[in-house]
């Protein structure tokens, strides 16, 4: 289950969680649990607050400059987007062989 889905998971669920006894809320908390993999008492706090997903405080700035970036693009265009493992050993020898 994605992080996008989970808060549309628990708005249906707290319709189901406010009907049932005792017994039945159980058993959904139960439900809850297995299907997003968190404690069981993560989606009682869940449900107690509006579910949705919460931006962050502050954004992430850049971790290098522009012209960094730009070269790193045409790396990983020419070398046909590899993960970060692969495209890094490919940084050593590609700048020689694109000026050349």
């Amino acid at each position: 289950m994605t992080i996008e889905e989970r808060p549309n998971y628990l708005r249906t669920q707290l319709r189901r969680h406010q009907q049932p006894d005792r017994r039945g809320k159980g058993r959904l908390l139960g439900q809850m649990e297995a299907v997003t993999g968190r404690h069981r008492k993560s989606p009682l706090q869940l449900l107690r607050e509006k579910p949705c997903r919460k931006q962050r405080a502050r954004q992430r700035g850049p971790s290098c400059n522009e012209e960094v970036c730009r070269a790193l693009l045409v790396a990983a265009d020419s070398l046909d987007w590899p993960c970060p493992e692969r495209l890094t050993p490919g940084l050593q020898w590609l700048p020689r062989q694109l000026t050349e």
